[in-house]
């Protein structure tokens, strides 16, 4: 699978271990955009990673080719079936 574009909601350690991946096996997207609502989680992965793109909201990411929700799941609401 070709994807022209990727997006990832959460901009952590999981998004981190994706793009390092795609960059050690030479993987291009035309448009890697990255939400998180947190900006120094954001810059550091900007520091590893110049050439993607931050966006301002998690609908600028999601409206890529492929997305990746990549945060806990208490932020997913509803129940995670963990007492």
């Amino acid at each position: 699978m070709k994807a022209k574009s990727i997006g990832f909601i959460g901009g952590g350690r999981i998004t981190k271990i994706f793009l390092q991946a795609f960059q050690n096996k030479s993987t291009k997207f035309e448009n890697v955009k990255v939400f998180d609502p947190n900006s120094e989680t954001l810059n550091a992965l900007l520091e590893l990673f110049p050439e993607i793109k931050l966006v301002e909201t998690a609908e600028e990411a999601a409206k890529q080719a492929v997305v990746v929700l990549a945060v806990h799941p208490p932020m997913m609401g509803g129940d995670t079936g963990q007492n």
